[in-house]
């Protein structure tokens, strides 16, 4: 019966999940897109939480009163599986801070003045810290930023020689953006809450839209600073002709690089070849409405798990309250 109500709870999160996701498409700014995708990403850890929950009371042998043994042991299992891939996750996420660190630590070469000038004018006053940009000793088109509390912009040379001033103000704009917005560490936490709950289509999902859409969003404000959307779209189709293969840094997920996919890319370029450029309409209603709906999805799956203890003859308060007196 653990296992029906763990199953229920978990097909509940993945059919409401995916209706939020599939109703972000076109109705809410930017911003409001991202909250509403990071929380998906989050919600997996109520199942998780229930899964260790079954875990701790068949150990400590709670209300274990006419449970059969298959429901006990695939319940565990279950728990252990996922408390696992938790756990891998976390690991993984260890391995890719020492890896950055080490990545940033290696390269410190700072860009000229111009350069830092540049980005000055295109930060007007939105980020407090100074923003840094180091060079890159490789012959290919590359842009990303870097860090968690103080991104770094990454540019490796070819840009500069190869780029006129207007292209790479653009590339510079969207970089900038980045950095204001700390998309990567909110790529950083999403990429971990998708590999922690990889066995869900909808975390899979939640993952590729904030990918994608962050590119998106800092054209817009590219586009939005410059006032030059031809000139932001000329540059990426000058990297994307160039056919540069992803570096070993960014394939390792060190950087956000200026194209993460070609199928991207083309349709940022379309996009942006658009007279205007064409943007999402702003809707707050909808926000508002989303946020309900996943409040109501996580008061469905207490209920679900509360009504289900119940009906097995099993008081989830008593084993809360026997938890707290530990």
């Amino acid at each position: 019966m653990h296992t029906l109500i763990g199953g229920v709870i978990l097909l509940s999160l993945i059919l409401g999940s995916g209706a939020t996701l599939k109703n972000l498409n076109n109705i809410t700014p930017w911003s409001q897109r991202r909250k509403l995708q990071l929380l998906i990403l989050v919600l997996p850890f109520f199942p998780l939480g229930f899964s260790v929950f079954c875990l701790y009371h068949f150990v400590e042998h709670l209300c274990l009163a006419g449970d059969p043994l298959w429901d006990e042991l695939l319940a565990s299992m279950l728990a252990l599986l996922t408390s696992a891939l938790l756990l891998g996750a976390m690991l993984k996420a260890l391995i890719r801070i020492f890896l950055m660190h080490r990545f940033v630590s290696s390269y410190r070469q700072r860009a000229t003045q111009d350069i830092h000038q540049r980005i000055d004018r295109l930060v007007r006053g939105r980020y407090l810290t100074p923003i840094k940009v180091f060079l890159l000793p490789v012959q290919h088109p590359i842009a990303f930023t870097c860090g968690f509390f103080r991104p770094i912009i990454f540019l490796s040379p070819w840009m500069i020689n190869h780029l006129d001033t207007h292209e790479l103000d653009a590339v510079l704009a969207h970089e900038v953006e980045h950095v204001i917005r700390r998309d990567y560490g909110v790529l950083f936490l999403a990429a971990f809450l998708r590999d922690a709950f990889l066995y869900l289509p909808t975390s899979h999902k939640g993952y590729h839209q904030l990918q994608q859409e962050k590119e998106l969003a800092c054209d817009e404000q590219a586009v939005s600073t410059t006032r030059r959307p031809l000139a932001l779209a000329s540059a990426l189709t000058k990297v994307w002709l160039h056919g540069v293969d992803e570096e070993p840094y960014l394939s390792a997920g060190l950087g956000q690089p200026l194209l993460p996919q070609q199928t991207t890319m083309k349709y940022r370029v379309e996009r942006l070849l658009e007279t205007p450029p064409s943007f999402p309409p702003r809707s707050t209603n909808r926000f508002r409405w989303n946020i309900s709906g996943i409040a109501l999805l996580v008061l469905i799956q207490i209920l679900f798990f509360f009504i289900g203890m119940k009906l097995i003859g099993c008081d989830p308060t008593m084993i809360i309250v026997h938890l707290l007196h530990r």
